[in-house]
Formats: C-alpha cells, structure tokens, sequence
C-alpha cells in the first residue's frame, strides 16, 4: 500500500480507509469500486443563471452531477462525452483478465468525487538487498472535472516502507507518453479500444523497470560522501537556496544555507532512523563484501520517505492526505523525487 501509512509491531499498516481505499487485493473489481466510492452513474442537468427576472436557462452548456447524491462535478457543452465510472471498472477488469496474477491494490475518490485513482500491482518485483524489494505498479486515472483526460502511468515503490521511488506526472507524464511508457486519452475516445494498447507499454515498462533496478542497486554501493550529499541537496532546492532568507539576528536579509531548510532536519532524520533504513545495505553479490550503510541509495530513501509521507499543511488527515497525493502524481512532489534520484546518479 502507498498512502497514509502507519508503522505499528514493525509491520506497514495501511490507514486509506479515512478515505475509503484500503483494498486488500481480494475483493472483484465490482466490490472495490462500490468500497472505495468510485462506482456511480454520471447525468446531466440543465444551467442557469439569476436573471432580472428569474432564472434562465443556457442553451449550450449542462452540468455533470453525480446521479445519487447531485453533487457537482463540472459545467460542459451539449457535445461533450463524459467517461462513466462503470466504463473504468470494464477497463479495471479486461485488464485483470490479461494479467491475472495482478491485483487492484488501491482506489481514491478525489476531491468529492471530482478525480479518481487506481493502483495495479501486476506482480513486478525485483530484490535490492537481502530483505528489500522495489515494484512497480501501474496507475490509471480520470477527471469529472475536466482537468484531465483518462490515463495511466507507472511508478516503483519501495516494499518496506512504502517509499515512492520515482514518479511519471505532469510534465514527466507528458515525457512518459512520448517515450511510449504513458497512455492518455480523451473522454470521447472508446476505453476499451484502449486496453488493448496497454500491453505493449507494459512490456516496454518491464523491461525499463529492470534498468531502474539496475541504478538503485548502483546506488546501495556507493558511500554517501559529503560532497554527493550537498551536490544533490543543492540540485534538490536550487529554487529554495536562491531565494534570501530574513535572519532576525542580523535584523536583515542573506543568503539560505542549507541548514535553513526546514526539509532537510526531516531528511537527516529519516537518514538516522528511518522505517526500514537498515535494509538499504546488502553483501554486494559479486564481491563478498557487505556495502557500507551510510550509502547513497539510503540517502534516496530518506528522501523520498519525506515526500511521500511527510507534506500536506491541511488539518483534516483527509485534505492532507488529498494534498500530499496530488503533489505526488501532478505537483511538486513527484517532481522531486525524480530530481533527487537523477541528482545522486549524477554523483556516482
């Protein structure tokens, strides 16, 4: 599981439910949809405006609600064709039939039925050490609101703590798709034709997968050196580490150092202790030699474990676990966590 976890008798303990997601994986699509409040009927209700006297009505355009609840959704033309949740779920399941040792893993009702999420486990693991393992997972997501088409893209995941190790979203989404490893679509397009692209991106995926196994373990090797640490730290927050800082001491502005980032006291704490922070060490194979600890794919993680669990201002745990994922697949986050991996591999 990826979101909002919780760490309990050493075990990650999933805590989606607060947003009506946690899936075990066994249930049918039908009942994991119907779980995850993602399975409902889409209609059209006509729009109008506060005239001088009354209401009128606008000809050209209509607005989506939600059948069971009227919640709205978005404002659109008569020509418009909206994708239907119960189309997704046929998409969900011709997919499961093509790999069956996949499985659903999680869904999101986002923004008040506004967005979705699902997450596909197809069954994609690779070893980085005696006791930790990367996946990857496929992603497919769609809008009501028209902020975006119906897609999917690919990203790995760390087992143990659950760390999102790399992310295709936004403009990376858009380098994904011209790079043949993301699929998108618009709502007037037919779904189903579209699952039958998939297979094809997947295999490519899984062959590219393999070479991203290939660089964190490149990673576990090299000793995280001081200079690689602030190389990558200064790539990471180049924005932030230009910008000025007021210092009250000197009652006037200078240069941020980067002790003055509040980012960083989190990361050097999940570097020192971080759930699962001892695993990123292992016995190089080829060797014999056991690769020191304090390593660079650690340092990796301690970032990454920081933009996956530790952003979101709001108070509600449900708008700061809202917040935190779309950083993660359209924001800030996601960018980051490709950045800093880049940044390390750079170094080595």
């Amino acid at each position: 599981m990826l979101w909002q976890a919780k760490r309990e008798d050493s075990k990650v303990v999933s805590n989606e439910s607060i947003l009506g997601f946690d899936l075990s994986g066994q249930e049918s699509v039908l009942d994991a949809f119907n779980q995850a409040d993602c399975n409902f009927n889409i209609v059209r209700r006509d729009l109008f405006y506060m005239g001088q006297d009354g209401h009128v009505k606008i000809n050209d355009k209509q607005t989506l609600v939600r059948e069971d609840n009227d919640t709205r959704l978005a404002e659109v033309s008569k020509t418009y064709k909206e994708l239907q949740p119960k189309s997704i779920i046929n998409f969900t399941e011709q997919l499961l039939g093509m790999y069956p040792e996949g499985k659903l893993t999680n869904l999101i009702n986002f923004n008040n039925s506004k967005k979705m999420y699902g997450v596909i486990d197809l069954g994609t693991k690779e070893v980085t050490g005696p006791s930790d393992s990367v996946t990857n997972r496929l992603h497919f997501f769609n809008s009501n609101d028209l902020s975006s088409g119906f897609g999917v893209f690919f990203t790995t995941m760390r087992l143990s703590c659950c760390n999102q190790m790399s992310s295709f979203t936004g403009r990376v989404f858009r380098d994904a798709k011209a790079n043949q490893k993301g699929l998108s679509m618009k709502h007037t397009q037919g779904i189903n034709q579209y699952v039958q692209a998939l297979p094809a991106i997947i295999n490519r995926e899984t062959n590219q997968f393999n070479g991203v196994i290939s660089d964190l373990k490149q990673l576990a090797k090299v000793e995280l050196t001081p200079e690689r640490a602030k190389k990558t730290i200064e790539t990471l927050f180049a924005e932030k580490l230009a910008t000025p800082i007021y210092d009250s001491e000197l009652k006037d502005k200078r240069a941020r150092k980067i002790d003055d980032l509040k980012e960083i006291h989190a990361i050097r704490k999940h570097f020192t202790n971080g759930y699962g922070i001892q695993q990123t060490a292992f016995t190089d194979q080829s060797t014999g030699q056991a690769v020191t600890p304090l390593n660079c794919y650690r340092f990796l993680n301690a970032v990454t474990q920081f933009y996956t669990f530790d952003t979101g201002r709001a108070k509600s745990a449900i708008q700061r676990t809202e917040q935190r994922l779309n950083s993660l697949y359209h924001g800030d986050n996601g960018r980051a966590i490709n950045q800093a991996r880049a940044a390390l591999l750079a170094t080595v």
